[in-house]
């Protein structure tokens, strides 16, 4: 369980990074300023997420087979090349569209659209290390990239020279480290020069296409409930549940680290439902402790950190808590059924979690507010691991393409 441990703890060193360049960015722009930053950053990956969704869970796969390496570092080449044409036609965009869409500097806009070839080649490449074994090189890279942001950000500070455009840039810079770093261990690793088989090419499709709409979904239970509740119950509500959200999601860093190391080597070694349990009992039972001290502290540090007006997060974080444990255990199950190419029992959990929470925020979230909200996130979790836990135990997944 090193690697694993090494995933878990440069990804909470990655948040802590992130969390001192908000404090930078909080203290270097305006509230409406650092709004229209966020956005400039979260619309690009909001893109790359899109432009990865299945790839990712297929590079991860096949880099865990020697034979099957090249084919997932080949896919992460193309695809990052491919994404280059979202910046191509930001640029057409802004020489062409209405130019009421850009209150601020346009300039600003197109540096942001270039952060997405770097956004989705740093997650596919990172996941055809981590498939490779070469876990410590994804984080190394990852780490690299969030002490650059903050360096790049704070020095940006300093300098008294605090714009858009120069904390993109920091942006941008901080993920051609992190590029650089992966682009190094490939030229020294040489996973890409033997050519792609039929048959890795064939499952790299497969795995792609059966794996995005369940990436999709599973996001979309998490995602979904800001819009909905700006619609049904109003901003205030939104504002609550934006706190309660990220304090519970921190939940999730253990289970999607250990699942990401953990499919790559299901799918070279294809162990027994028994192994699988235990690994999955396992994370079930970290994450559970973990929650514990997340319920724990959160009535101590959200009002202290947020202010009193948002002490209702609490709340929310508790009701939020069971259903991210119990997904926990599925993650695991679900990197085994991925192994082995079960994707549509993964696939009809997914959208069936996703329905029931959609279907319980719009019942309850008019009458609770950001406590219907929550309680659609859990109980979407909740069945979604109802249906994969049952498709598993009845109908044990056998190896296909």
């Amino acid at each position: 369980m090193k690697t694993p441990a090494v995933m878990i703890g440069s990804r909470f060193g990655v948040i802590g990074s992130n969390l001192l360049t908000g404090v930078v960015l909080a203290r270097a722009m305006p509230v409406d300023t650092r709004g229209v930053f966020a956005t400039l950053i979260t619309v690009p990956g909001l893109i790359a997420m899109l432009l990865t969704a299945g790839l990712d869970s297929a590079t991860l796969r096949l880099s865990g087979r020697d034979e099957d390496r090249s084919t997932a570092v080949q896919a992460a080449l193309r695809r990052g090349m491919q994404s280059i044409a979202v910046p191509a036609l930001g640029v057409l965009f802004l020489a062409f569209g209405p130019g009421e869409y850009f209150e601020h500097s346009a300039l600003a806009w197109a540096m942001g659209m270039c952060a997405v070839p770097l956004l989705v080649s740093n997650q596919l490449l990172g996941n055809c290390a981590i498939g490779a074994n070469d876990a410590r090189v994804w984080a190394r890279a990852t780490v690299a990239n969030a002490v650059t942001y903050l360096l790049l950000a704070a020095g940006v500070l300093a300098a008294q020279v605090p714009s858009l455009e120069a904390f993109l840039a920091c942006f941008l810079m901080a993920n051609a480290v992190c590029l650089g770093i992966l682009l190094r261990w490939l030229l020294k690793a040489r996973p890409r020069e033997r050519l792609a088989s039929k048959k890795s090419l064939r499952m790299l499709r497969k795995t792609a296409l059966g794996t995005a709409a369940p990436t999709i979904a599973q996001l979309a239970i998490m995602r979904i409930p800001i819009p909905l509740m700006a619609a049904l119950a109003g901003t205030d509500q939104v504002g609550i549940l934006a706190i309660a959200l990220p304090f519970a999601e921190s939940l999730l860093i253990v289970p999607v680290m250990v699942a990401s190391y953990l499919l790559p080597r299901y799918h070279a070694e294809t162990p027994k439902g028994s192994m699988v349990h235990r690994h999955a009992s396992i994370v079930f039972a970290a994450t559970v402790v973990f929650g514990s001290m997340v319920a724990f502290l959160a009535p101590l540090l959200l009002p202290r950190i947020y202010g009193d007006n948002y002490e209702g997060a609490v709340k929310l974080v508790v009701i939020l808590l069971p259903g991210i444990a119990v997904f926990s255990y599925t993650r695991i199950v679900q990197s085994h059924l991925y192994a082995t190419g079960r994707y549509v029992a993964v696939t009809a959990a997914s959208v069936a979690g996703l329905g029931i929470s959609v279907l319980i925020q719009v019942s309850t979230v008019p009458r609770l507010g950001a406590v219907g909200g929550a309680l659609g996130i859990t109980l979407g979790y909740c069945v979604a691991t109802a249906v994969i836990g049952l498709t598993y135990h009845y109908n044990r997944p056998r190896v296909t393409a």
